[in-house]
């Protein structure tokens, strides 16, 4: 599939997508006003997406049963299925779109990368483990370049970002050049 900019998976409520489990977002700023301008996004609510509607209970990790299940933090309903099947479905339609990086949610049991809280059986944090949902997107993809939007805030991590996602489009594509209608120039520059 053909693109004339990088596409990047991101998810939605890092758009200003009201997804949250409050019925909020968490819209952020480089995002929404500057990044939009240079790529596609393939936008993702993982638990929207598995039917837990909005606003809705909010959910935890749990490490039950020599495993790592998604639970409603009061109700402890089991979401692991409907959210790895989202995963799933999702993964295919990341393989054909050729994304060139990841925006995850940080510390969301769904989006979150390495940061996301583990609870035991009496709700205890124990540890941190992957979300869900991200912990799927790159075990299918180990060397998918990602950012958490808290690493965006930092210039360094946000310079490295952005050259990691211009290098996988650029080999991609196949284009000889980067389009004159993106001042990626400028954007890296003002990265640091």
């Amino acid at each position: 599939m053909e693109s004339k900019r990088p596409r990047l998976g991101v998810s939605a409520c890092l758009l200003g997508e009201p997804v949250r489990y409050d019925g909020g977002h968490k819209a952020q700023e480089f995002l929404t006003l500057r990044l939009s301008e240079c790529v596609e996004w393939l936008v993702v609510c993982p638990e929207v997406e598995a039917g837990l509607g909005t606003p809705r209970e909010p959910v935890q990790l749990r490490a039950l049963g020599g495993g790592v299940r998604m639970v409603g933090r009061e109700t402890r309903i089991d979401v692991t299925s409907s959210v790895e099947a989202v995963a799933t479905a999702f993964i295919s339609r990341l393989n054909q779109a050729q994304i060139d990086g990841f925006v995850f949610k940080d510390r969301s049991p769904s989006c979150g990368t390495h940061t996301v809280p583990l609870h035991n059986d009496r709700g205890e944090v124990v540890g941190s483990t992957w979300g869900v949902f991200a912990g799927a997107v790159l075990r299918n993809d180990p060397s998918l370049p990602t950012a958490r939007e808290d690493q965006l805030a930092h210039r360094d991590l946000r310079r490295l970002f952005l050259e990691q996602v211009l290098v996988r489009w650029h080999r991609r594509s196949g284009a000889a050049g980067l389009p004159p209608l993106w001042d990626w120039k400028r954007l890296l520059a003002e990265a640091v």
